[in-house]
């Protein structure tokens, strides 16, 4: 799994670059739109499957997946496509996207009752640590480090 995850943050680094650079010459909702139809196309070799496996699947199934392949998914995106859109800098915007993993952790735990192990507070616990250095050195140094401009626009 450690390669799949490898890939998976190299081709979300890449769009993210990718999106910021659309940002000066598309809106979000355009941004989002395009993304989400691409990524429709691309799963699009899943039909044949999904045709078949459409009539045994439960309400609740089919229910979970059109909310989570809709509602939360387009939010997700327009909500990031937005961010990009109003930041100067994506490095300090992609900073705060640790807090994805502490969200998932306490929805996990408050909707599917999955009680956290102690290495995931302690990972917690660090990331949460790196997420506030990384905003103390911004306030301290501003603008000033060689990392770049953290004023947002």
């Amino acid at each position: 799994g450690a390669v799949w995850i490898l890939i998976s943050v190299l081709l979300l680094s890449l769009y993210n670059t990718l999106l910021r650079r659309l940002t000066n010459r598309y809106s979000a909702l355009e941004i989002t739109t395009y993304s989400i139809n691409a990524a429709a196309i691309l799963l699009l070799i899943y039909l044949p499957g999904l045709v078949e496996d459409i009539p045994a699947a439960d309400i609740s199934s089919l229910l979970a997946a059109l909310w989570t392949g809709t509602l939360t998914s387009v939010l997700a995106f327009l909500c990031w496509a937005y961010a990009l859109q109003e930041t100067s800098n994506i490095n300090r915007l992609s900073n705060y996207m640790f807090f994805t993993p502490l969200v998932t952790v306490l929805l996990a735990w408050l909707i599917l009752d999955e009680r956290p192990i102690f290495s995931v507070w302690l990972g917690g616990a660090f990331v949460l640590s790196g997420m506030f250095l990384m905003n103390i050195r911004q306030h301290n140094f501003g603008s000033e480090n060689k990392g770049g401009n953290y004023n947002s626009k």
